[in-house]
């Protein structure tokens, strides 16, 4: 009976220890008084998808909204047409922001453009496209960096011709400059920096839905102490996960810190505070 006792004492001691390393991030950024830190850091606004707490996600007016407020960095979303053509949305499929319905890869070009993508948000967006990348680098043309996020296919996952696609639209636009390239699934950036070296590339970890249980369980994370590939630029992190010491480790790795997705002046404030490199939000004029 000892023995069982004191092994019902360490399961007990190992499940609170456990638990204070899972939470930890949250406590901390539950705890700490968003300004409570101060940094010297320029922390930069990055548009989520454009402006999309003002306009229709991932369309023009979108980004052209985002521009006109100063946004520091803009934020899109792609996967592939049937026809193998970079379109701006963020699910794979069509009915949470058009009017449309199943997959995006289920589509040609020409069928993807005769639906709204605007009217969902407001009628006063009525008519919004979704746009093709081309499109996007055209409006933007330089104004403001472009963070390109490589998405993929529910059912058929990884698009194999995404990375020279984008490469040879990039190419086109002479942007190697001011566009940047992320995403969760490594084989797309390994696949850009072979063919891209000189685009800034940025792994992204866990998504909201995560919390901060699956940052930790995210094997590519290595329970905080990710070893990225040399090429990489940056990592693109959930704002509820990051501690000082994390955001310091990574600065110190030569590694910039973007955190994700940030809509509030408190929360803005604690990342500033953390100091991480770029926030990453839907309403890019926020005052922080």
């Amino acid at each position: 009976m000892r023995i069982l006792r004191r092994l019902a004492r360490f399961l007990v001691l190992f499940v609170i220890l456990l638990l204070a390393r899972f939470l930890y991030p949250l406590l901390y950024q539950l705890f700490i008084p968003a300004g409570s830190v101060s940094t010297d850091r320029q922390t930069l606004m990055i548009a989520h998808r454009g402006a999309s707490g003002v306009a229709p996600e991932n369309t023009l007016a979108s980004f052209a909204k985002a521009l006109d407020q100063g946004a520091d960095m803009l934020e899109l979303d792609i996967h592939l047409s049937r026809d193998g053509i970079p379109v701006v949305i963020h699910d794979a499929t069509l009915e949470r922001t058009t009017n449309g319905h199943g997959r995006v890869v289920e589509y040609d070009l020409a069928a993807l453009k005769q639906l709204d993508a605007g009217s969902w948000f407001a009628s006063e967006y009525a008519g919004e496209h979704i746009p093709t990348l081309d499109e996007v680098l055209t409006l933007v043309n330089g104004r403001a960096p472009v963070i390109i996020e490589f998405k993929w296919d529910k059912e058929e996952g990884y698009y194999p011709q995404m990375a020279a696609k984008v490469a040879a639209i990039i190419r086109a636009h002479q942007a190697s400059g001011w566009c940047w390239v992320q995403s969760y699934e490594q084989r797309y950036l390994d696949e850009m920096y072979r063919l891209l070296p000189e685009v800034p590339l940025v792994k992204c970890f866990i998504g909201v839905w995560s919390g901060p249980l699956g940052f930790y369980y995210d094997t590519g994370f290595h329970w905080g102490n990710y070893r990225p590939a040399n090429y990489l630029k940056g990592l693109n992190l959930y704002y509820r996960t990051l501690t000082r010491s994390q955001v310091a480790r990574l600065h110190q790795a030569g590694l910039q810190v973007w955190s994700y997705t940030v809509n509030d002046p408190k929360n803005m404030n604690r990342q500033v505070n953390l100091g991480v490199d770029g926030i990453i939000t839907n309403y890019p004029e926020a005052d922080y």
